[in-house]
């Protein structure tokens, strides 16, 4: 466990984030991890500084908030950018380490794609890279876990990487309000992707019991302490009153998935979200619903408080509805289907693993959740 803490506060990822502060001048208001800080305002400081070292990658709606919330400033001049929609493949991402060279910083604006092209690209560079999250759907930009993205895919890796986090992640609350302001299921959705903890706490109990995994109770009292802050959290107070337990959150997550593995924040909820993935059109739904749909399903399966469980979705404002989310019955019972499969790739032993349902069983399980109100068409 200490040489688990040792490696989340390591000496050098503290020299390398001071570093970065320094070298931008970056005032903020709060640091919430030793990579992660926040302040308002902070990108229009962060904006006008010199950039000719810099590469930036950023996502088009991401850098358009941005843009159109601070109208004053504009992407610096004489920098190299490219936007994420152009990487397509590995090629992409090798053009894009060879236009590296000479580079001392890789700067990402987005989401979570964004996110883990940027840590992917600083993990085959070894270049600094800094974050900056255009929403709070994911933690990707706190987490070192990098996800295989198809481009990141033709690279050979086709699980999750164990990478490492930004080393800088700038965090501007006053822009987040001004998100949440404006289209409030980007900021909110994250609380969908933190739900989580509800079924996958139980998969990991079960496969501690079923696989002989070491069970770590110091893990289980800090999620113990985050469904405590999510009852605590008061979503009617001002935005920047209850935004820094919501980053708090996001990063105690990241910490555990440094101290133990993902399993105690990522169980059959993620495998069925990422497998539901494929049968979605573009603009793909947006994750932490996914998974919030992933939680009453396997939350209804392990026999936890359901109704706990739609509480707290409705408290922060987390859809249930299947068609506002962009699903259907259908192609949620096929991702039930194949989500065992997944979980075999990955070594994830859930609740699947004890259940040996078909399209039919499924089928009654979603009509079920439906016809009680859990989960909405």
């Amino acid at each position: 466990m200490f040489d688990a803490m040792e490696s989340t506060f390591h000496k050098n990822k503290i020299t390398i984030a001071n570093n970065l502060i320094s070298s931008f001048n970056i005032n903020y208001d709060k640091r919430h991890n030793v990579n992660i800080v926040s302040g308002n305002a902070i990108l229009a400081d962060f904006f006008s500084k010199d950039h000719r070292e810099s590469l930036f990658i950023f996502d088009s709606s991401g850098i358009n908030n941005v843009m159109d919330f601070y109208n004053d400033i504009s992407m610096p001049a004489d920098i190299k950018v490219i936007d994420i929609e152009s990487i397509k493949s590995g090629k992409d991402i090798s053009r894009i380490i060879h236009l590296s060279k000479g580079i001392k910083f890789i700067i990402g604006v987005g989401g979570g794609r964004t996110a883990d092209i940027l840590k992917f690209l600083s993990f085959k560079t070894d270049i600094s890279c800094i974050s900056i999250p255009t929403s709070l759907t994911s933690h990707v930009y706190a987490s070192p876990k990098i996800h295989a993205l198809p481009a990141i895919q033709d690279f050979g890796y086709k699980l999750t990487i164990d990478g490492k986090a930004s080393d800088l992640a700038l965090v501007d609350t006053s822009f987040l309000e001004h998100v949440y302001l404006k289209n409030k299921r980007l900021i909110m959705a994250g609380y969908g992707d933190l739900m989580a903890f509800w079924t996958a706490l139980e998969d990991w109990r079960l496969a501690c019991l079923n696989k002989n995994n070491h069970y770590n109770l110091f893990a289980e009292n800090v999620i113990l302490d985050i469904f405590q802050k999510f009852d605590d959290i008061n979503i009617n107070e001002k935005f920047s009153k209850w935004v820094d337990d919501y980053i708090l959150i996001q990063n105690q997550l990241c910490h555990i998935t440094d101290w133990v593995n993902s399993a105690p924040a990522s169980g059959s909820e993620h495998l069925f979200a990422h497998e539901i993935e494929k049968y979605c059109d573009e603009p793909m739904p947006l994750h932490g619903e996914l998974v919030s749909i992933g939680v009453l399903i396997f939350g209804y399966i392990h026999k936890l408080d359901i109704e706990k469980i739609v509480t707290l979705l409705d408290k922060f404002s987390v859809s249930r509805s299947l068609k506002q989310i962009g699903i259907n019955k259908s192609i949620v019972c096929k991702a039930l289907m194949d989500s065992l499969k997944y979980g075999f790739k990955k070594n994830r032993y859930t609740i699947l693993n004890e259940l040996n349902f078909s399209y039919a069983d499924w089928e009654n399980v979603i009509d079920g959740l439906i016809e009680s109100n859990f989960i909405l068409e």
